[in-house]
Order: structure tokens, then sequence, then C-alpha cells
């Protein structure tokens, strides 16, 4: 979530820009979000250029600085997905204007991931077992084994829009549909016969 602030000077950008944050941070705080579940994650002051008509002489075609904008976000881990559209309602009211990227993740990733490494060795052994059946031969040693990337856990959600949430607009819902978590093996077996 974010705040995006215009002014005539840079100065004037920053001086909106910094109590509509603070206001955030404490919609966030008030919401029972941890301090290490808050971060600052956008801090960007750009200027914002107008572009002269073309009927204008060379030298006035220039873009020239018309003014500047102040952005600037913060990223919050949510812990309880009950308290994510609230918190968002919240973020809105206190003044958001710029928000992005959801996504979702697990809280243990290595309970997870172990997990999918033991289903994927025994998916390899019985995968091994099946062909060697077919094959007329018998599986022996294990020779070599390499876990292969596997895609990321986390998964990203479309952006979330500050302008779609108007006041009185309906409380926002989030749905986070499933997270998978896989692991997968290269193996390499001797046979016997």
């Amino acid at each position: 979530a974010g705040v995006v602030s215009e002014g005539k000077t840079a100065a004037e950008a920053l001086s909106k820009n910094t109590p509509a944050l603070a206001r955030l941070i404490e919609a966030v705080k008030a919401a029972g979000v941890a301090q290490g579940d808050l971060s600052t994650s956008q801090i960007a002051l750009t200027p914002r250029m107008t572009q002269p008509s073309a009927s204008s002489s060379p030298q006035a075609r220039a873009p020239k600085i018309d003014g500047y904008e102040a952005r600037t976000g913060i990223t919050v881990i949510v812990r309880d997905l009950a308290k994510a559209g609230p918190l968002i309602d919240a973020l809105v009211a206190a003044g958001a204007n710029d928000m992005s990227g959801i996504s979702f993740g697990l809280a243990d990733e290595d309970k997870a991931k172990d997990q999918a490494r033991d289903k994927a060795a025994e998916a390899a052994r019985a995968r091994a077992e099946i062909y060697a059946k077919r094959l007329g031969v018998k599986v022996g040693e294990l020779v070599s084994i390499v876990e292969a990337e596997a895609e990321p856990p986390v998964r990203p959600m479309g952006d979330v829009r500050a302008y779609r949430m108007a006041a009185g607009a309906a409380p926002v819902r989030v749905e986070p549909g499933e997270v998978t978590v896989s692991a997968a093996l290269r193996t390499v077996w001797r046979i016997e016969k």
C-alpha cells in the first residue's frame, strides 16, 4: 500500500506525502500487525514533465518540469487471511491511493517443502519399481539423486488498485485460492537381475 502526492516543488510533494504515509502506518498498527511484518518498500520522487505543443519553437518544445510526484509504499505481511480485506479497507480509509501486488505464501514453507520432498522420493522409488517390473529386472541401490528446481510456493495475484475502492465501496474480499509446494527429483538406480 502506498501514497502518491503531487506538488509544485519536490519539497511540497514530500511534505504532503510524509504525513499521509504516517496515517497508513498507524492504520496498519491499529489493525494489530506486528512491527516486524511492516516495512517501507518504496520511496520515490520524480519530476512531472509537460510537453509543449508541436507548434512552439524548437527551444520551447523541450519538456519542462511542471511539478513533482512523491511516492512511498509499505509492505505488510498479514498472517490471518480474514484480516486482509478489512486491512485494505482501513488503508484506503487512511488515505492509501496506490496499491498493487498481493501475494500468498506459507508461514512454515520449510515444513511444506519437506513434505513435498517425502512424496517426491516415494514417487521416484515407485516409478523405478514400475519400470523395473515391466522390464523384468529389479531395482537395486540408489546411485544418485538430484533435486530439480521447482516453482516457488508464492502465488502472486493481480493488482489491487486503490482508485477502485472509493469510499462507500463494498468491503474488499481476498480469496487466496491454493498455494502449491512441489519437489521434483531425478534419480538413478542400479538394476539387478
